[in-house]
């Protein structure tokens, strides 16, 4: 299924009453599927044939993966949180990717990788570290080193080295939104913030925003986050970024997890 559920041409007889509503319903329902099969071509998992939606098996699997996090009910506790936490680790991975050789990535969301460092101060010392940049330097009235293992906002940031690796970098700042609220997320990513803990943030400013969500963004979505957001990757543009990639390493080390956890919502067979 996608995210309407399978999809059956004919109308039951109980449903007489209000045929015409639900065909209605049907075709707006079939267009939207056909315009997302013309979006993604073959990475698009599923066929509509004979008014009916079927499945035609895995390739990269993110599209499915991002179908599972969109739809699970509960991503705050037991086995459904790790969607949302692989869901930032592997938006960074294909975010990088879409900007070619040269572009890396570091994961900031909580909870963070050991020796990347639990505290925000040292989290953000190890930017500064890989990057050069992000020189910390709180303003007055804040601690030099708090004690809160928060991201201010964001979730990972992705750099796009000049090619001589001076200093300079394209700095992408990137949230993530995986709960069913994530129209209200197109604004947490406030570059303000950040600047109270870093003097300066970047050489070349400001960094750019990015938006990650598994949703998939109607045209009329996307013309409202784009300004307020900055860039938008949402199911379809990230699905199509792991296609190009779902061969090479990181994204292959994450194949097994990205289909178990794509597993806990979705059938075996849909």
């Amino acid at each position: 299924m996608d995210d309407y559920g399978p999809m059956e041409g004919e109308v039951e007889t109980s449903w007489q009453s209000s045929d015409l509503t639900y065909d209605d319903a049907v075709g707006q329902v079939h267009e939207e599927i056909e315009r997302r099969a013309d979006l993604l071509g073959p990475a698009y998992p599923f066929e509509l044939e004979d008014g009916l939606l079927t499945y035609r098996g895995p390739r990269s699997g993110f599209y499915e993966f991002c179908l599972a996090a969109s739809l699970a009910t509960n991503i705050t506790s037991g086995e459904n949180v790790g969607l949302p936490r692989l869901f930032e680790r592997m938006s960074a991975i294909l975010i990088a990717s879409a900007f070619g050789p040269g572009t890396e990535h570091m994961h900031l969301g909580s909870p963070r990788d050991s020796e990347i460092g639990a505290a925000f101060h040292v989290a953000m010392r190890e930017a500064h570290r890989r990057t050069s940049e992000w020189f910390w330097g709180p303003d007055p009235g804040l601690p030099e080193n708090p004690s809160h293992t928060g991201d201010e906002g964001v979730d990972f940031v992705v750099w796009k080295r000049p090619p001589d690796r001076r200093v300079g970098s394209l700095f992408i700042l990137g949230q993530c939104a995986c709960g069913d609220d994530w129209s209200n997320k197109f604004n947490d990513i406030e570059l303000g913030r950040y600047e109270r803990w870093f003097n300066p943030l970047t050489y070349a400013r400001p960094p750019v925003r990015a938006f990650a969500t598994p949703y998939h963004l109607g045209d009329g979505w996307l013309v409202e986050a784009l300004p307020r957001a900055g860039l938008v990757f949402d199911r379809s543009r990230l699905t199509l970024l792991a296609e190009d990639v779902a061969s090479d390493e990181p994204y292959r080390g994450q194949k097994d997890t990205i289909e178990k956890l794509s597993k806990l919502i979705l059938p075996e067979a849909s």
